[in-house]
């Protein structure tokens, strides 16, 4: 009779959705809750969002289905109406923002 060694062991896969799902419950499982600001922290936020200007290199914080993301864009504008800030053509809703910082160009000394 021959040994089966290592393959006797390997795991098996009873199911092709099996890793699919396993993913899934582990990335669930990885979310964070969305963290508080202060109102000190809203107020450098608000106080930086009025200071942009178009073309602007910015670095932004901001919570998004249960993960904290950062990104660093170039700033296009902002929607007070609806709520929005616009980075490299992308919209970041206020209420998600954690944090916001201006980016120093290379050139700017």
């Amino acid at each position: 009779m021959k040994d089966r060694g290592i393959k006797k062991w390997a795991p098996f896969k009873a199911l092709k959705e099996q890793d699919k799902y396993l993913e899934e419950i582990k990335q669930k499982n990885r979310n964070e809750p969305k963290p508080e600001i202060t109102d000190e922290e809203r107020e450098k936020i608000s106080h930086t969002m009025n200071q942009l200007q178009e073309g602007e290199h910015i670095r932004l914080r901001f919570y998004d289905g249960g993960y904290v993301r950062e990104i660093d864009g170039t700033f296009d504008n902002i929607d007070e109406f609806n709520g929005f800030i616009q980075i490299s053509g992308r919209k970041y809703h206020f209420k998600n923002i954690i944090d916001l910082n201006r980016l120093k160009d290379d050139y700017d000394y």
